[in-house]
């Protein structure tokens, strides 16, 4: 190896461990959002999926297939648009990260929320949910406060959505996350005589909802999965 190949190899070992050292001190926030921002975008900047698990990653997302290569792929099929991706809220529950994000895809607007759950600092894990914007409608930035208040935040949603579900209004809730005024609730319910995933995205204070968004996508037929994980 001749001295210029060895410079070479030199600065790139450098620069990979300056980034390892880099999403070392990032937080479980800040990953998922520099990941949906960067790698979901018209320039597509891959290098944030470092932060992925590149041995387990379950995805959710019925239109994209399993694992680091499945992601890969469906980046892939997204090349060549025109893309942006801006996270508005983002909120941490333990392991899991809830975003709210608007997006565009050649132009068309949507919103979208996505659950990133970690497993030692990497992602292993990811659900969505997408519906297009409406012209009058805006998503609203919201910072978390009340820390000191998940766990009631958290019950007063639990209760709202499990009167529903015993009501037969929803078939069933299969999460709620929350971290301070933030609430996230996942739900299953028919409409149209079809199963819909509903993400319900709640903004508490004082014990009562002040902002609410909603966020429903139909669950296509089993035969149209990408992967067999289920919307859930």
């Amino acid at each position: 190896m001749n001295g210029k190949n060895i410079l070479l190899t030199t600065v790139t070992l450098i620069s990979l461990v300056a980034q390892s050292l880099n999403a070392q001190d990032l937080t479980q926030k800040e990953k998922s959002i520099n990941l949906l921002e960067k790698a979901f975008s018209t320039k597509q900047d891959r290098s944030v999926l470092s932060y992925i698990n590149d041995k387990k990653y379950i995805q959710h997302n019925l239109y994209a297939k399993d694992g680091i290569d499945g992601l890969k792929g469906y980046l892939d099929y997204l090349n060549g648009k025109e893309l942006k991706n801006d996270v508005v809220i983002a909120f941490e529950d333990n392991n899991y990260v809830v975003t709210l994000s608007s997006t565009s895809q050649e132009k068309q607007l949507s919103k979208v929320i996505d659950i990133f759950r970690f497993e030692k600092g990497l992602i292993v894990e990811h659900w969505d949910n997408a519906q297009d914007l409406t012209k009058d409608e805006k998503l609203q930035a919201i910072e978390v406060i009340d820390i000191d208040k998940i766990q009631k935040n958290k019950q007063l949603i639990k209760e709202i959505i499990d009167k529903k579900v015993f009501a037969g209004k929803y078939l069933k809730n299969h999460m709620i996350l929350a971290q301070g005024n933030l609430v996230l609730s996942v739900s299953e319910v028919i409409k149209e005589n079809q199963k819909i995933a509903l993400y319900e995205l709640f903004d508490i204070k004082n014990s009562k909802i002040i902002n609410h968004w909603t966020i429903e996508e139909f669950i296509p037929s089993i035969n149209e999965w990408q992967n067999s994980n289920g919307k859930f």
